[in-house]
């Protein structure tokens, strides 16, 4: 299955934020030489049974020691070829996931690795949301956790207590519809499906015409906090 994917702007970068942590993890794709057709990769490890994964390209090493929780970002050279990208868990060579595709020039394409009952996958991660009206911007959360959740997308103050949440019984693996908004400070809570119970408290702060994803993961071990992950779609 050939993923998703969407046209880069000359910022378009990938953060990564993990128990409050934020560190930018790519540079824009412009580096390239111009006459060297380029695309881009983001990796994310979204299964807390692999605590680093690395991914290949074509056989050649790509990405290495990618932790849980965690996002990472690479350009390629674009071309009329199908690609193999494989991924491996910590020091093994061994091939756990597959995904093929071609690279197409000034694209971002975002491979996710999750534990499924069947195996180990690489998951593709649509980018489907337009660009915001002046002033505005746009965030989703994506869920790789294993149990459906609530998502609410408030001011700081907000007790979410009477609150209908904007996106509900979100399951595995599914994406929420992004939810478009004044540019501004907003705190997003995530709970468990039916219930005001809270597993994600996060004030993120996007500017005007950006648009984002949250992908919600599970603990890495129990009793722990729930990891996460921003990748911005789109950064004007």
């Amino acid at each position: 299955m050939h993923p998703s994917r969407r046209l880069l702007s000359s910022r378009t970068f990938v953060t990564a934020l993990t128990a409050g942590t934020m560190a930018l993890t790519a540079a824009c794709s412009d580096s390239n030489s111009p006459s060297t057709p380029a695309g881009k990769i983001n990796l994310v490890n979204a299964s807390p049974t692999a605590a680093t994964i690395s991914l290949r390209r074509d056989g050649a090493g790509f990405i290495a020691g990618l932790q849980y929780g965690s996002s990472a970002s690479k350009t390629t050279v674009a071309d009329t070829s199908t690609h193999v990208f494989t991924a491996a868990i910590g020091s093994d060579t061994t091939t756990v996931a597959t995904s093929s595709f071609k690279v197409k020039e000034d694209s971002a394409y975002t491979l996710v690795f999750v534990k499924r009952v069947a195996g180990s996958a690489l998951a593709t991660l649509p980018f489907t949301a337009t660009a915001p009206a002046n002033g505005h911007a746009k965030v989703r959360l994506v869920n790789y956790g294993t149990a459906a959740v609530d998502v609410y997308v408030t001011d700081s103050t907000t007790d979410i207590a009477t609150a209908t949440a904007n996106t509900a019984n979100l399951v595995t693996e599914a994406a929420g519809a992004y939810i478009d908004y004044t540019a501004a400070a907003k705190r997003v809570r995530v709970t468990t499906a039916g219930t005001k119970t809270v597993l994600f408290d996060h004030m993120l702060t996007l500017t005007n015409g950006q648009v984002a994803s949250i992908l919600f993961l599970d603990p890495a071990t129990a009793g722990q906090a729930n990891k996460f992950v921003v990748l911005v779609d789109l950064n004007p």
